[in-house]
Protein backbone atom coordinates (compact mmCIF):
# COMPACT_ATOMS: atom_id res chain seq x y z
CA UNK A 1 0.00 0.00 0.00
CA UNK A 2 1.48 3.38 -0.96
CA UNK A 3 1.62 6.31 1.41
CA UNK A 4 -1.24 7.98 -0.47
CA UNK A 5 -3.36 4.86 -0.07
CA UNK A 6 -2.41 4.64 3.61
CA UNK A 7 -3.66 8.16 4.17
CA UNK A 8 -6.78 7.54 2.13
CA UNK A 9 -7.65 4.41 4.08
CA UNK A 10 -7.13 6.12 7.41
CA UNK A 11 -3.88 4.50 8.55
CA UNK A 12 -3.47 6.32 11.84
CA UNK A 13 0.29 5.68 12.01
CA UNK A 14 0.82 7.44 8.69
CA UNK A 15 -1.45 10.31 9.67
CA UNK A 16 0.38 10.71 12.98
CA UNK A 17 3.76 10.66 11.24
CA UNK A 18 2.69 13.33 8.76
CA UNK A 19 1.32 15.46 11.59
CA UNK A 20 4.57 15.08 13.56
CA UNK A 21 6.73 16.04 10.57
CA UNK A 22 4.50 19.02 9.79
CA UNK A 23 4.64 20.18 13.40
CA UNK A 24 8.44 19.86 13.38
CA UNK A 25 8.75 22.01 10.27
CA UNK A 26 6.42 24.64 11.70
CA UNK A 27 8.39 24.64 14.94
CA UNK A 28 11.70 25.06 13.14
CA UNK A 29 10.34 27.82 10.92
CA UNK A 30 9.28 29.76 14.02
CA UNK A 31 12.92 30.50 14.87
CA UNK A 32 14.30 33.75 13.48
CA UNK A 33 17.16 32.53 11.30
CA UNK A 34 19.04 35.82 11.13
CA UNK A 35 18.84 36.37 14.89
CA UNK A 36 20.18 32.88 15.50
CA UNK A 37 23.11 33.28 13.12
CA UNK A 38 23.85 36.72 14.55
CA UNK A 39 23.95 35.25 18.06
CA UNK A 40 26.25 32.46 16.91
CA UNK A 41 28.53 34.98 15.18
CA UNK A 42 28.61 37.16 18.28
CA UNK A 43 29.54 34.17 20.42
CA UNK A 44 32.34 33.25 18.03
CA UNK A 45 33.60 36.84 18.02
CA UNK A 46 33.61 36.89 21.83
CA UNK A 47 35.55 33.63 21.94
CA UNK A 48 38.09 35.01 19.46
CA UNK A 49 38.49 38.22 21.48
CA UNK A 50 38.89 36.23 24.69
CA UNK A 51 41.59 34.07 23.11
CA UNK A 52 43.40 37.13 21.76
CA UNK A 53 43.25 38.80 25.17
CA UNK A 54 44.66 35.70 26.84
CA UNK A 55 47.50 35.57 24.32
CA UNK A 56 48.29 39.26 24.89
CA UNK A 57 48.23 38.79 28.65
CA UNK A 58 50.62 35.86 28.39
CA UNK A 59 52.95 37.83 26.11
CA UNK A 60 52.87 40.82 28.46
CA UNK A 61 53.59 38.64 31.49
CA UNK A 62 56.51 36.99 29.70
CA UNK A 63 57.91 40.37 28.63
CA UNK A 64 57.57 41.73 32.16
CA UNK A 65 59.32 38.71 33.67
CA UNK A 66 62.13 38.99 31.12
CA UNK A 67 62.56 42.72 31.76
CA UNK A 68 62.58 42.18 35.52
CA UNK A 69 65.21 39.45 35.24
CA UNK A 70 67.33 41.59 32.90
CA UNK A 71 67.13 44.57 35.26
CA UNK A 72 68.08 42.42 38.25
CA UNK A 73 71.05 40.98 36.36
CA UNK A 74 72.18 44.45 35.27
CA UNK A 75 71.93 45.76 38.83
CA UNK A 76 73.90 42.82 40.16
CA UNK A 77 76.66 43.27 37.56
CA UNK A 78 76.82 47.02 38.18
CA UNK A 79 76.99 46.55 41.94
CA UNK A 80 79.73 43.96 41.62
CA UNK A 81 81.76 46.11 39.25
CA UNK A 82 81.75 49.13 41.60
CA UNK A 83 83.75 47.29 44.21
CA UNK A 84 86.36 45.56 42.07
Amino acid sequence: MTSANSARHGDSRFTAAVAAVSASFLYLRSFPYSATTTAISATAATATTTAATAATTTTTATATATATATTATARHCFSASKFT
